[in-house]
């Protein structure tokens, strides 16, 4: 079986032309032993000069198994293995050839952290189909076998016996060889959490920095942008004129001056000069009554006057 698997695709199927000569010979001569060791490997064997063989070497594959489920040259349960083998590897070639593109873009080609878990998930998948077809035979095999009370004592069950021992250790096998690959995925994951997890790390780290940056320059925009509000707003109340007002109180009804004010008033050719001297501060209506008693002279001026 190691031959096979190191072979070429054509040497492959040479081998199997072989092993398919003697299966043949030694059933016509009703030579068990043969028959019985090729059942332990063949379907794996067909299996693998499938997967690694051209379309034509493919075809062939087919027809030498259509010829030994015809000629019955291998039992029932071994057939339906190399069957179920070859459409496995069948739909794994499909697969492949397909694989190139996904609904018309091409694949993503995987990074080189991948790359060898990828390969080792399609060892598994391969080792958990041949796991599972031939503990599925075996077992079957075994039951077919073991099921009678009494066990009838003939070459041909010691033939039958000695059959399913091989088939039970190559179940063995390839179960223990699926345990070892997913134990290899299993490392390869956790490396690759421990990675994962470490550049996390940093990465929080990183982030938590630029985070800082950005508030300390958020702040110190804030800061700029109200000093430059405040210099407009000065150099705004700077630009205005001075101007002195002369303020109205309508509240105290109150005129405020300067300086003080000279009136002259003539009532009935009568002549009198006042002076206002001081009106800052003085009540509107104050200011007007005094200004009408002056105007109206008193009693006793008029008898003064001729």
């Amino acid at each position: 079986m190691q031959s096979l698997r190191d072979a070429s695709g054509m040497r492959k199927l040479n081998l199997i032309y072989l092993a398919n000569d003697v299966t043949q010979q030694s059933k016509a001569r009703k030579r068990e032993e043969f028959v019985n060791a090729f059942s332990t490997v063949i379907a794996e064997a067909m299996e693998n000069a499938y997967l690694h063989g051209t379309q034509d070497v493919q075809n062939r594959l087919k027809h030498v198994a259509n010829v030994w489920e015809q000629r019955n040259i291998f039992s029932e349960n071994v057939m339906m293995d190399v069957n179920k083998r070859l459409e496995l590897a069948e739909k794994s070639v499909k697969k492949s050839l397909s694989g190139g593109k996904i609904g018309g873009a091409l694949k993503l080609s995987l990074v080189p952290e991948l790359s060898k878990l990828n390969l080792l998930y399609h060892n598994l998948t391969a080792s958990i189909s041949s796991s599972s077809l031939s503990i599925g035979s075996s077992f079957s095999f075994y039951t077919q076998l073991t099921e009678a009370e009494t066990p009838p004592v003939s070459p041909l069950y010691a033939s039958k016996l000695f059959q399913l021992l091989e088939s039970l250790k190559l179940s063995y096998n390839t179960s223990k060889a699926a345990i070892v690959v997913r134990e290899d995925i299993i490392k390869q994951l956790e490396i690759l959490l421990k990675e994962n997890n470490s550049m996390l790390a940093k990465e929080n780290e990183q982030l938590d920095e630029i985070q800082k940056k950005i508030d300390h320059v958020d702040d110190m925009k804030q800061k700029i942008e109200k000093m430059v509000t405040d210099i407009e707003i000065s150099e705004d109340e700077n630009s205005k004129p001075s101007i002195l007002f002369k303020e109205f109180s309508s509240n105290d009804q109150t005129m405020l001056y300067e300086k003080p004010v000279t009136y002259d008033i003539i009532n009935d050719e009568t002549k009198s000069n006042f002076q206002v001297s001081d009106l800052k501060s003085m009540p509107i209506l104050t200011c007007l009554k005094n200004i009408e008693d002056d105007s109206n002279p008193r009693n006793d001026s008029k008898s003064e006057i001729t």
